[in-house]
This record gives C-alpha cells, sequence and structure tokens, in this order.
C-alpha cells in the first residue's frame, strides 16, 4: 500500500532519521524541495490531488493549508 505524506511530515521523518530526502527518494535537487506546504488529498478511492501552500514559513503554510481544507469540509458537512 502506497503511503502518502505531507511535505513538513516528510522534512522532520527524514531529519529524524538524518537522511536526505532527495537522495533516498531519487530525486534531483535542482527541481525538487522539501518545502512549503503541502497535503496529499486522499479519499477512499485513493490519491485525488495534492493541496500546497507556499510563501510564508513552512509551518505555517502546513496551518493555512489545514484551515482551508477544514473549512470546505465543513461546507461540504463534513469533518477532517
Amino acid at each position: 500500500m502506497t503511503k502518502y505524506y505531507s511535505t513538513l511530515y516528510e522534512r522532520v521523518s527524514a531529519e529524524e532519521r538524518l537522511v536526505d530526502w532527495k537522495e533516498e527518494n531519487m530525486l534531483p535537487v535542482e527541481t525538487y524541495a522539501i518545502h512549503g506546504g503541502a497535503l496529499p488529498m486522499i479519499t477512499n478511492s485513493g490519491l485525488q490531488g495534492v493541496l500546497a501552500a507556499s510563501g510564508i514559513p513552512q509551518t505555517k503554510d502546513h496551518l493555512l493549508a489545514v484551515e482551508i481544507l477544514i473549512k470546505f469540509l465543513a461546507r461540504k458537512g463534513e469533518k477532517l
């Protein structure tokens, strides 16, 4: 089963394990960053997309993305 995590989770996990995230995932340094606030959008059908915010400190990017998701779900009568 594929697992999907936020960019903040991925960054902190790599730091705690003392690994280079880009090397571990075989990603070129020039085109990938482990910053910003990106959250995987997952339903019972699997990954449907990604909600991303960037431009402010990473933890604030993530908070903004979570707040947007909570408001979106509340409009649909659902909970996070």
